[in-house]
């Protein structure tokens, strides 16, 4: 057994207020990192990428 902290990769999909408080969470917790936003507005995936600092991933077409 590993005695080394382990950190959680983690990707949001959606940009709403439940996907912004998420991103915050997930950034104030030291367990955590963010690696991904995805959601259908590309303008909403890159304003929140932009603030937490992460590449946008866009959907296409329907979910």
């Amino acid at each position: 057994m590993s005695t080394s902290p382990q950190t959680f990769r983690v990707g949001i999909v959606g940009t709403g207020y439940a996907g912004q408080r998420r991103a915050e969470a997930i950034a104030a917790d030291p367990r955590a990192e963010l690696v991904a936003i995805a959601g259908h507005t590309p303008a909403k995936v890159a304003a929140l990428c932009e603030t937490h600092q992460r590449a946008p991933v866009t959907l296409g077409g329907s979910w």
